[in-house]
């Protein structure tokens, strides 16, 4: 009989046990989830050394003032291979700094004679470009978005007679600008790529056409760098 009650007493618990459960009683609360750990901070202060490639676009043209004439266009040829040494801040997300770039190499344009333009074999050369930039981004972790806008500086050169005579030859200075991006690839490497464009103004060539020719220096480059960071 004593086995009995103890029997029913348990039955009794269990039912009493079910019926609070069915009504909505206590609910035992998982532990929290665990949260995943914030990604590290990415610092894009300090100095920067770099090599970069460059193809230039866009073409080149003569032109004579005199009988406002000019020749047909021809695109501009060559690789411009530089090394560049830089230093950014950080002020947040904020980047801001300044690069120093050396282009070696050079880059053409053959401008094909029109039909009343006097020109045989006419080509401009641009070399020796050099440029100073102001560098303002935004930081998106492990990369870059940036602009940068400064100074040009190259030697440009005019020649006729497919190279054999200089019809024009001078140190042009002008303004650079463009937009671009650069990537982290492990702790001190990063990759980047940007479009440049250059105005280095107008290029004289007293001696070439019949009286008072010109060409005007504009070109765009395409650049692709890896570079090294402190």
């Amino acid at each position: 009989m004593k086995q009995f009650g103890s029997m029913l007493a348990a039955v009794a618990s269990a039912a009493l046990i079910a019926g609070v459960a069915h009504a909505g009683g206590p609910t035992v609360v998982a532990d929290d989830a665990p949260v995943a750990a914030a990604p590290e901070a990415i610092d894009w202060s300090g100095l920067r050394l770099g090599i970069a490639f460059s193809k230039p676009t866009g073409d080149n043209f003569w032109a004579e003032r005199s009988l406002s004439a000019e020749s047909s266009a021809d695109d501009w040829s060559g690789t411009m291979p530089s090394v560049s040494v830089g230093y950014d801040w950080q002020h947040g997300n904020l980047v801001y700094g300044a690069v120093l770039s050396v282009h070696g190499g050079d880059m053409n344009a053959n401008p094909t004679t029109g039909s009343i333009f006097g020109c045989t074999g006419c080509e401009t050369s641009v070399d020796k470009l050099a440029t100073l930039r102001g560098r303002l981004g935004w930081a998106l972790g492990k990369t870059l978005v940036f602009a940068s806008a400064g100074a040009a500086r190259a030697n440009a050169l005019g020649s006729a007679g497919d190279g054999t005579v200089t019809t024009g030859e001078d140190k042009l200075s002008g303004w650079i600008a463009g937009l671009g991006v650069e990537h982290f690839i492990s702790q001190k490497l990063t990759v980047s790529a940007e479009y440049l464009h250059t105005d280095l103004g107008r290029l004289e060539l007293p001696t070439s056409c019949f009286v008072d020719c010109y060409t005007d220096i504009e070109f765009g480059m395409v650049q692709l760098g890896i570079n090294y960071r402190w």
